[in-house]
């Protein structure tokens, strides 16, 4: 770990007549952020091998501001990434919090190492019909199957976008049973 480092400055605010006042950007940290870019790399590198509690307690921070450094963390890769297809798609929603709180999650099937292509709020419809979109209609042609529980609102919306485009070429619908109980592929 590096010599605790504490950075004072008056971070200027200038007045924009679109968007009110505004606080300059400065190079060493993200808006918003209390932390250096470089301090929130470290815990970052951290939370790949420990918990947040290890991490908070190694840190001295709290959970909410390892969560927050986290959160950060995650916009900022998913800014730099464009959304991409694949042929066999895996959707899922996950809670967190403890407080039934769901993100739907599609992962590319096809890659050796998993990789998470969509991450959306909710569980509902219009957070796998944001992948869908996204990806366009050139993305949904490329799909040949979608690994999924099964979810009203993920069904309707894969049925919308991949099946029902490609009933009339493939004479219906494509099920099968994926090992699971509850999970099939379209």
């Amino acid at each position: 770990m590096q010599y605790r480092t504490l950075v004072w400055a008056e971070v200027p605010r200038v007045r924009c007549a679109e968007h009110g006042v505004q606080q300059v950007g400065v190079p060493w940290a993200d808006p918003r952020s209390r932390f250096t870019a470089l301090f929130e790399a470290m815990v970052i590198d951290w939370l790949a091998v420990a918990s947040f509690e290890a991490v908070a307690r190694q840190c001295r921070l709290s959970w909410d501001q390892v969560s927050g450094i986290q959160a950060r963390a995650v916009r900022r890769g998913l800014s730099r990434r464009a959304v991409a297809a694949s042929p066999v798609v895996g959707v899922d929603e996950t809670s967190f919090q403890r407080r039934h709180e769901y993100v739907t999650v599609v992962n590319d099937l096809t890659a050796s190492e998993p990789r998470v292509l969509y991450v959306a709020d909710g569980r509902d419809r219009a957070a796998i019909d944001g992948y869908f979109e996204a990806v366009g209609e050139e993305g949904c042609a490329l799909i040949e199957m979608v690994a999924m529980d099964m979810w009203q609102a993920y069904i309707g919306s894969v049925q919308e976008h991949t099946w029902a485009r490609r009933s009339t070429r493939s004479g219906g619908r494509r099920t099968g049973s994926c090992g699971n109980k509850g999970t099939t592929g379209w």
